[in-house]
């Protein structure tokens, strides 16, 4: 697994975070994230691993680009 991959499903799992209402109270355990259905991007029947890379490229491309905007117009955002 590469960054790009990791970061992509760090992004579901997150999401699934909000999906499924999980709160200090609510503790996400190994058991529930073993029990999580994530679904992944496919192409021809087989989990579309290049999609997943290109597509966190192209979010951190954007990132960048907007810190880039934001710094040169000495505009900070948190």
């Amino acid at each position: 697994m590469n960054e790009k991959l990791a970061f992509y499903f760090c992004s579901i799992l997150n999401k699934n975070i909000k999906i499924l209402n999980y709160a200090y109270n609510k503790k996400r355990s190994q058991t529930a994230i073993k029990n999580e259905i994530v679904f992944l991007p496919t192409k021809n029947n087989q989990i579309d691993f290049d999609f997943m890379e290109k597509y966190i490229y192209k979010i951190q491309k954007r990132t960048q680009k907007l810190i880039y905007i934001n710094k040169k117009s000495n505009i900070i955002t948190i």
